[in-house]
């Protein structure tokens, strides 16, 4: 049923697959935009009603485009012309799907925890998409679905833990491939991707619910296209559906099937089926191309000549019994030098006939333009697509290319511009997320959080102590600055490698436990916080210097 499901696949047409990706790819980017607010934005409790509202929508469209797809499929499996879609078939779709397939969100979950039910409730569920489509009520669309969900349950259940493994690969290839992505741009590009790197950004649930979105996206159709199948097959033991799209389809191929017949009838020789042909008397014909007879012996030694040559030696039985040796066999030595000399004309051979393809496709790809017509065989308008799509694939190497390098150039030029400004010292700006903490010295960090503590920016200042204390411990060699890094894996970081300074890792973390709730949070940064900070700053200067 799975291999059935995949050839119904790659048999079904583009526009039929752009259906389901129609619904599908929103709904998706939508889960995943909606996953991200709401695991990382501050107003996601005032947002959340609207977006949820959404996906509601998002679900609803996905749910009615499938619907269609699955239908698409059926369709091709019974022969049958598609049906317009009227304003009342529409909403009469819209209505089952929007009505029962929001009830598989609570029901899909409770049958998997009870794990039993967990099979015929997927499949109801499934077949609602595939027979909703039929015009018929919502009630006549659950019977039929219900009753198809029963049929097999072997099947059914073996189908789905056979295709549950399959995403399971699926979803670990594509999370290796998206894993392997940054160091891949990195490598081929030059430049950094700092949203998908670090050692730890594979565990965040972003990324696992991306990995997830794509795997589903390739495991779900063939799913369905199987589901497709079982409500075919299902229908076929009342209504004969399957004899009759088999029915169909000799029909439809029957008038060129008769036609062939006929014409391979008629170009038969007559002479070659001939009841007074003289037994023993060669037939002439067309063998050998001249209308010559040829005897049996020269077939024979034609055919032998084929056969022996090393494209076909494949097809021949090695034999392996022992041989008794001739006097008129030839010595090892001499076999030996016999061997490597066919060998090596047979690699010219197919060397020079590699050479002769290659030129004979170069003369025809590219004419040139001064010979005539009937040299270049073929009209002026012949070759014209091929060139143009050399052109264009040359022309899109190009601008990758060109990206690549200008992208190159402005981190080069962003980087030195940096440097710059650190050298003319200018003051940089706090409330920039990307600050590195080497851009300054550890003095000049508490020299600008000392400036900003008189004008009153107390949570300013309390950043630019967090970054004195990163740029010593960077230049103490306890940590590396990486601007993939996070806080915590700073103080991982420093957990690992002073591992034997407890004073300093216990301040390190203090520091980041009070930047994090200040900074990120909603805690008020106050006299008493800002001085308390500064000397959790001093305890780390004092012990990194140890």
């Amino acid at each position: 049923m799975a291999e059935e499901a995949a050839n119904l696949l790659r048999l079904s047409t583009p526009s039929l697959v752009a259906t389901y990706f129609i619904g599908s790819l929103p709904f998706v980017l939508g889960f995943l935009y909606f996953w991200a607010d709401m695991s990382r934005s501050p107003t996601a409790s005032s947002a959340c009603g609207g977006a949820a509202f959404g996906m509601a929508f998002l679900y609803i469209w996905m749910k009615w485009w499938h619907a269609a797809f699955a239908r698409g499929l059926l369709l091709r499996l019974t022969g049958e012309q598609p049906p317009r879609w009227t304003v009342r078939r529409v909403m009469n779709l819209l209505a089952i799907q929007g009505l029962a397939q929001p009830v598989g969100l609570f029901a899909l979950p409770v049958a998997a925890l009870i794990t039993v039910p967990f099979g015929w409730t997927y499949a109801f569920f499934e077949n609602l998409s595939i027979l909703g489509a039929d015009g018929d009520g919502p009630k006549a669309v659950a019977e039929r679905a219900w009753r198809q969900a029963r049929l097999w349950p072997g099947q059914n259940h073996l189908l789905l833990s056979l295709l549950f493994l399959f995403g399971l690969f699926v979803f670990l290839n594509v999370a290796i491939a998206l894993a392997a992505l940054p160091h891949l741009v990195r490598s081929l590009m030059g430049f950094e991707m700092p949203l998908l790197s670090g050692p730890w950004f594979a565990t965040n649930t972003t990324f696992l619910a991306v990995s997830a979105g794509i795997a589903w996206l390739c495991v779900d159709p063939v799913l369905k296209a199987a589901y497709v199948l079982r409500c075919f097959h299902g229908d076929s033991v009342r209504s004969g559906a399957d004899l009759k799209a088999e029915l169909k389809s000799f029909l439809r191929g029957g008038a060129t099937t008769a036609a062939i017949l006929i014409a391979l009838a008629a170009a038969a020789p007559s002479s070659a089926y001939s009841e007074d042909t003289p037994a023993g008397r060669p037939i002439t014909g067309s063998i050998v191309g001249n209308g010559a007879a040829l005897s049996p012996e020269e077939l024979d030694r034609a055919v032998g000549e084929v056969i022996r040559k090393r494209e076909y030696t494949w097809r021949t039985r090695r034999d392996v019994s022992p041989k008794k040796e001739s006097p008129e066999e030839k010595g090892f030595l001499a076999s030996l030098v016999t061997s490597v000399g066919e060998s090596l004309d047979y690699a010219l051979r197919t060397i020079a006939k590699w050479v002769r393809n290659f030129a004979r496709w170069w003369r025809e790809t590219f004419p040139d333009r001064d010979a005539p017509e009937a040299k270049r065989g073929g009209g002026p308008d012949r070759l014209v697509v091929p060139q143009l799509l050399l052109y264009a694939l040359l022309a899109l190497v190009a601008c990758l290319l060109a990206v690549g390098i200008a992208r190159w150039r402005k981190s080069r030029r962003a980087d030195s511009s940096v440097d710059g400004m650190a050298a003319a010292g200018a003051a940089p700006d706090l409330a920039c997320e990307d600050l590195s903490p080497t851009r300054l010295p550890t003095s000049e960090w508490l020299d600008l959080a000392s400036e900003l503590g008189i004008k009153g920016e107390l949570r300013l200042a309390l950043r630019a102590l967090f970054l004195a204390g990163l740029s010593h411990l960077a230049r103490s060699g306890a940590i590396s600055v990486a601007r993939f890094k996070s806080n915590r894996e700073y103080e991982r970081e420093l957990r690992r490698r002073a591992h034997d300074r407890a004073e300093l890792v216990e301040a390190f973390t203090e520091t980041v436990a009070v930047f994090e709730r200040t900074w990120y949070g909603t805690h008020a940064v106050d006299g008493e916080v800002l001085g308390s900070f500064r000397k959790n700053l001093d305890r780390i200067i004092a012990h990194a210097d140890e």
